[in-house]
């Protein structure tokens, strides 16, 4: 912006709107979401959320910065989905082990393929009337072993809190 002749800071405080604009996000959940997340938090696992794009949890308001115990984006993790970086990332914010986490996503390209990359369980949530996500990736040359029951769900990510 400097380079253009723009002011810096009116460039930033710009991003930062767009950022929380993005961010808005509690008016496109389905309204199974929330009920779901409650569910598997009162079962003792924590939930993060991993996303390609731009939205910061933290900002998405407190109905639902509140439902997540961390949150990884493609910014955060300096690559997005399917590569291995975010998965790693969202392990380690929830404390444990890939194998522990069982990530649920609806694209099998970028969260299949790539939980199943870095040793998590994968779930593809499909919902009726939603647009297909990316055509399906080559599986990963081998597959993981069974693991124990999940510690987390990233995507959804959860691990024992």
């Amino acid at each position: 912006a400097k380079e253009h002749g723009d002011d810096v800071s009116a460039v930033d405080g710009l991003v930062a709107d767009f950022v929380k604009a993005r961010s808005n996000v509690g008016p496109h959940l389905y309204p199974d979401a929330r009920p779901c997340i409650a569910r598997l938090r009162a079962a003792g696992l924590k939930v993060g959320a991993v996303t390609n794009g731009n939205c910061e949890i933290s900002q998405a308001g407190q109905d639902v910065s509140s439902l997540f115990d961390f949150s990884v984006t493609a910014a955060d993790a300096g690559a997005s989905k399917p590569s291995l970086a975010p998965f790693l990332m969202a392990a380690k914010q929830a404390g444990c082990h890939p194998s522990e986490i069982v990530h649920i996503g609806d694209s099998e390209a970028s969260d299949l393929a790539g939980a199943l990359s870095a040793g998590m369980r994968a779930v593809l949530l499909t919902r009726p009337g939603a647009a297909p996500g990316p055509p399906p990736l080559a599986a990963p040359a081998q597959q993981p072993a069974p693991a124990p029951a999940p510690a987390a769900a990233a995507g959804v990510a959860a691990a024992p809190t």
